[in-house]
């Protein structure tokens, strides 16, 4: 479109630069009027062009008629497009004292990105400051656009994303060999209620020493869990409670405040030293191709959405680690074909996106990204391809 609207142009032009030369026999300006008689005013040849100059503007300076811009146009063959000078070209008003090289040097348009001789000339330097001042003024404004060219780049695209994840302050993991110990358990409560939640100030039993200020996480032993995929048990769950900090000791009795829980908090639930966690991951994909199954779902619910926690029965000896993406599938469901009769396995369907937080050596706690559909116990999982 560009080319055809510049062809179009240079015809208009070309058409308007005879139809000139008929209505104004005097603007050829040939070797009989050589000594410059149809100027305003004499000046020397070439004119040089100063910042706002127009074509239009010198002939309306030099010759008291704008119209004869066609005139000039014609005779400086280097400047491909009329609207577009630039200080420090040169302007010749007269044919004869046109150089031989730029009275033979046909219009060419940059538009190709070729770097045409007139495309070099009609960027000529800029006037010093001393020109400037000798040359005078025009005064009349014309904007100038600014373009620039350069290659285009490539941006690599960064394939690791970090995410961070607040959900993953709790972390329920699965004990495959049930040798979670702690060192201390929850003994009572200020007011000696049942259930404690977050700023309750408690009662604390520790097996060794501790310190003010120092922090403990509280869990609480949950039921098998079972590999659906494979038969057998993975280990034991473990409920991550919440988080405590020690703020006093009186008579061999340590007292506690919560600081934060996740579900509600009892006599008797486990205390074990503080697990630092970081709540920032940084996504990736596995390079095996592996299958596995939802085992466990967030509180034991039968159902769970979009961020939510599951577990599933791949860990560490498959390779996994924190960060890892899984997509999951429901198993594909059975019908009846309404024209045989027949039943028929149709294939499985994707509902879901999952991130690894924690790892154990045959189990992994995920975090629900995307979830299109609930996602339910025995859910198929496999890794994500992005």
């Amino acid at each position: 479109m560009l080319i055809r609207e510049m062809l179009i142009r240079k015809i208009v032009y070309g058409f308007i630069a005879c139809l000139g030369f008929i209505l104004y026999p005097t603007l050829g300006m040939t070797g009989d009027n050589a000594n410059g008689t149809a100027l305003k005013t004499s000046v020397a040849q070439p004119y040089i062009v100063k910042k706002n100059d127009t074509l239009w503007d010198i002939a309306d300076h030099f010759f008291k008629n704008p119209q004869r811009w066609m005139s000039i146009w014609d005779r400086n063959l280097y400047i491909t497009n009329p609207d577009l000078i630039y200080p420090g070209n040169k302007i010749w008003f007269d044919a004869a004292h046109v150089p031989k090289q730029l009275a033979q040097e046909p219009r060419h348009s940059s538009f190709n990105g070729t770097d045409t001789a007139a495309s070099k000339m009609n960027h000529e330097r800029l006037m010093t400051p001393r020109e400037v001042k000798t040359l005078g003024g025009l005064t009349t404004v014309r904007p100038r656009p600014s373009i620039i060219v350069k290659e285009v780049e490539r941006l690599e695209s960064n394939i690791e994303q970090t995410f961070e994840f607040p959900e993953m302050l709790r972390r329920d993991f699965i004990d495959p060999k049930k040798s979670f110990v702690s060192i201390g358990y929850i003994l009572d409560s200020e007011m000696h209620r049942l259930n404690y939640g977050e700023g309750d100030q408690l009662y604390l039993r520790f097996s060794r020493a501790v310190l003010r200020g120092e922090q403990f996480d509280v869990f609480r032993k949950g039921h098998a869990v079972a590999d659906i995929q494979n038969g057998g048990e993975l280990g034991t769950l473990m409920h991550h409670l919440g988080k405590i900090e020690v703020v006093d000791i009186k008579g061999g009795v340590y007292k506690g405040r919560v600081l934060y829980a996740f579900s509600e908090i009892s006599r008797g639930d486990m205390l074990v030293p503080n697990i630092k966690i970081e709540t920032k991951i940084s996504s990736s994909v596995s390079l095996y191709n592996m299958q596995g199954r939802v085992v466990y779902l967030q509180d034991d619910t039968t159902e769970v959405s979009s961020s939510q926690i599951v577990a599933i029965n791949l860990g560490k000896k498959q390779g996994l680690r924190p960060g890892m993406k899984f997509v999951i599938f429901h198993a594909g469901r059975i019908i009846e074909d309404v024209v045989t009769g027949h039943d028929v396995q149709l294939p499985m369907e994707r509902i879901g996106r999952i991130m690894i937080i924690s790892v154990t050596p045959n189990s992994a706690m995920a975090f629900v990204t995307e979830a299109v559909s609930p996602i339910h116990m025995g859910d198929h999982v496999r890794p994500a391809t992005h």
